[in-house]
């Protein structure tokens, strides 16, 4: 499994992918709209930005700092939701294993909110990450391919003739605070188109090492 990354502690805010990505100032003068749908709190994660939109953040904060940001793979993605365990939901601080019935501990889900919430109000998995299951569903850097029957090691399916096609499914994980706990499970996959804009979709940004 991939060692050479680090990935952010706390979903991108909105107030970030602003200033960061477009500069400073008024929301609206600089972009002409305001992404996010759910709004209201500096610390509330950013929601409504499509696939391309993430990378483009990703790719202006590598400018600004000199560093490789982008967005985590999703090997990279499920290695550190899981912190090390096996089971559904990964491991909490301690390094025990958080049973179903605790979920409402580490995750935003339907049977505990009807939004977004501000980040690192829930705890975090053994290795100090927030907000992976729930709130809002995160962008992986993959095109959407079924999985294989053999074991693979560290894989990134982002195969250059697919990636170009705007209509093709790219993955989120971690579900949000609009799904059950199915979604948000540790090995759960979504996909949609990269063009997507929904209430419930987020990202967060890894770094190459």
């Amino acid at each position: 499994m991939r060692t050479g990354f680090s990935i952010a502690a706390v979903l991108v805010l909105l107030n970030a992918v602003w200033v960061i990505a477009w500069g400073d100032g008024d929301n609206e003068a600089v972009m002409g709209d305001n992404p996010s749908q759910n709004v209201g709190s500096a610390d509330l994660p950013v929601d409504t930005i499509p696939w391309d939109k993430a990378v483009e953040f990703c790719k202006k904060l590598s400018e600004q700092e000199g560093l490789e940001y982008r967005l985590p793979t999703e090997a990279e993605w499920e290695y550190a939701c899981r912190a090390g365990g096996k089971g559904v939901i990964g491991l909490a601080e301690g390094g025990f294993e958080v049973a179903e019935a605790d979920v409402e501990e580490y995750a935003w889900l339907r049977l505990n909110s009807e939004a977004t919430q501000p980040v690192g109000r829930k705890k975090p998995n053994a290795w100090g990450l927030y907000d992976m299951h729930g709130n809002v569903f995160e962008w992986c850097q993959d095109n959407w391919l079924p999985y294989t029957d053999k074991p693979v090691t560290d894989p990134v399916a982002l195969a250059t003739k697919v990636q170009k096609a705007k209509g093709e499914f790219f993955v989120l994980r971690g579900g949000s605070w609009e799904w059950g706990l199915d979604n948000a499970k540790a090995s759960a996959r979504c996909r949609c188109k990269k063009v997507l804009r929904s209430r419930t979709v987020g990202f967060r940004v890894a770094r190459s090492l």
